[in-house]
């Protein structure tokens, strides 16, 4: 059973602002993975990607992708 007031659909604002957790390079967020060795690229776009050590999971920071989406997680 679903509840409509916790259900999220869309857009989330969070207040204050910091606590959203970006500065628009996405540093402080990926920093946790890689001090548990996540391995680090970038292109030359300025996206940045993180991959699990056994390869399972990528995470990227895309400011620059080609639609609005900030972050992608792929398993």
């Amino acid at each position: 059973m679903t509840d409509p007031d916790l259900d999220i659909d869309g857009d989330v604002y969070v207040f204050p602002r910091y606590l959203a957790g970006t500065t628009g390079i996405g540093d402080p967020a990926l920093e946790p993975l890689m001090q548990l060795g996540w391995e680090l690229k970038n292109d030359d776009l300025g996206n940045a990607y993180l991959n699990a050590p056994d390869h399972k999971v990528r995470l990227g920071f895309l400011p620059e992708g080609d639609d609005d989406g900030l972050w992608r997680i792929n398993a």
